[in-house]
């Protein structure tokens, strides 16, 4: 277990503390069978987009929380949805990888059928899909064209998570070590080496790696300094997905409630 800084044990309880949330907290911002039946979840922006177990494309605006149904496109072959500068990318279950329209859920497939089989891990960053295959290649491709690069040499086999900002990519390997990437395929270490062997759920904005524990604590890892600092104590034990965005960490429970995580 890593040592880091506990915020919230030294709060003053008072009446002007008391109308702010704890670091850690969430604060509900929906509930719905709608994202209670979500199989997968990729954030850009304003807007969370889900897939239902039925094949449904929802995308839930932050602001009000509402889910609205995305087109009358069956997504139920979908083993991967990635989205990011105002992109949106499903990736099939055949290793097929498509485009999809955000108004109209209409998709458009890149590349050659299955082209990208051996994707196990992938994130949007700088309007490019950058994937890890299973021989441990970091592939980008052009979502304009679909034009797939191999970049640098095969190093990333033991991958847990993969996840991106707007222009940073990150990884977090077996050994529990998380590692910035560069847009030539070199890792460079962040934090102490095995510092997030726990770690069950990732994401990332704004020079910042959120992460969810196995005991529920959602940890904050300022990318720059290294620092990693831990948001309450076990809040989030029942959360089934991380998003950020924006420089702020949302979680989807198991019962379908979006919340916001507060910071500070």
């Amino acid at each position: 277990m890593r040592t880091s800084i506990i915020l919230g044990a030294l709060l003053v309880l008072s009446s002007a503390s008391a109308a702010h949330a704890k670091p850690g907290a969430a604060t509900s911002i929906a509930q719905s069978l709608e994202l209670k039946r979500t199989r997968l979840m990729s954030v850009d922006a304003a807007n969370v987009y889900t897939i239902e177990h039925e094949g449904a494309l929802y995308a839930t605006p932050l602001a009000t929380g509402k889910p609205a149904k995305i087109g009358a496109g069956d997504f139920t072959t979908v083993k991967g949805l990635y989205a990011g500068g105002g992109k949106l990318v499903t990736l099939d279950k055949d290793g097929s990888l498509y485009t999809v329209n955000p108004a109209d859920g209409v998709r458009a497939r890149l590349g050659k059928e299955g082209e990208w089989s051996g994707t196990q891990h992938a994130a949007v960053v700088d309007g490019a899909l950058w994937s890890v295959e299973t021989g441990g290649q970091l592939v980008k491709t052009d979502l304009a064209s679909g034009a797939r690069a191999t970049v640098g040499k095969p190093a990333y086999g033991s991958l847990r998570f993969v996840v991106g900002t707007a222009a940073k990519l990150f990884a977090i390997d077996g050994d529990g070590s998380l590692h910035e990437i560069s847009k030539e395929g070199a890792a460079t270490g962040v934090g102490k080496k095995g510092d997030y062997r726990s770690v069950v759920l990732a994401a990332a904005s704004d020079g910042k790696v959120y992460t969810v524990e196995s005991d529920g604590t959602l940890y904050t890892t300022d990318v720059a300094s290294g620092k990693s600092v831990a948001l309450g104590k076990g809040e989030h034990r029942w959360a089934k997905f991380l998003l950020a965005s924006d420089g702020k960490p949302y979680t989807l429970e198991t019962d379908g409630t979006l919340s916001a995580v507060a910071l500070e």
